[in-house]
């Protein structure tokens, strides 16, 4: 079915270029594979711009099927990259009443704010007053840097280091994706092999690290209950050994 759309739409697939060294793509437990993903590509990429076709197998990957890449040789313009820049920004989850509630800072830049008694008195609903616009303008501009202030000193912020951290994670999953990484670069550099005992401890140490990432997914709230109450009994703990 494949070849019968490529060759109705004058396509190829990546498979059938003399340069593709994916050997396969699906995998079923790590017990059965098959080449599944291709690459489309018109008959001009195909015969003139491919440079290497190539597959990623990773013990990380949770997929049944791995990445593949595609190398193209093509005349572009090249564009200046920078590094991502990170902003931090306020972190509301981790906000209490006090924090919300907090004034006192605010009050102390709002005093230095003058009012514009003339302008905002003004009863007149059509006042074309150039001098009352520019007040009541900069009189805004003024609450709105206060306010973006005291938020700037009081709230907590977002934290870049430990956006992507999982609760349990150090205890449950990295044991097992140490040793699951280990038997899989093994396997990888014994060329792959299928059916022996190295591929059977591969396939053991990958479905226990997978399952230990799904496990803390599904026990995450009963993880963080449990680390927190450690946390606060070693507090506790800590106290009453300084009282006696």
């Amino acid at each position: 079915m494949l070849n019968e759309f490529c060759t109705e739409l004058n396509l190829y697939a990546s498979a059938r270029h003399s340069r593709n060294e994916i050997d396969y793509t699906y995998n079923f437990a790590m017990k059965r594979f098959n080449s599944l993903d291709q690459f489309i590509m018109s008959s001009v990429l195909f015969d003139s711009a491919v440079g290497d076709l190539r597959v990623q197998h990773d013990a990380d990957n949770l997929s049944d099927h791995d990445p593949i890449f595609i190398g193209l040789s093509l005349s572009s313009n090249i564009h200046a990259m920078s590094d991502k820049i990170y902003h931090a920004k306020v972190a509301w989850r981790k906000c209490t009443d006090a924090d919300l509630t907090h004034g006192n800072f605010l009050s102390v830049l709002l005093r230095d704010v003058h009012l514009p008694v003339d302008a905002l008195q003004c009863r007149n609903p059509l006042c074309v007053n150039s001098e009352h616009v520019s007040y009541i303008h900069r009189y805004a501009t003024y609450l709105i840097e206060a306010c973006l202030a005291a938020a700037e000193r009081v709230l907590p912020k977002t934290n870049q280091g430990h956006s992507n951290r999982k609760p349990g994670w150090d205890e449950f999953v990295r044991p097992a994706r140490e040793k699951s990484l280990f038997w899989h670069d093994i396997w990888s550099h014994a060329a792959c092999p299928r059916t022996c005992v190295l591929a059977d401890i591969m396939r053991r140490t990958r479905a226990a690290y997978h399952y230990a990432i799904r496990r803390i997914k599904k026990e995450r709230d009963n993880i963080v209950k449990q680390v927190c109450y450690c946390d606060a009994w070693q507090q506790k703990s800590g106290f009453l050994g300084r009282s006696s």
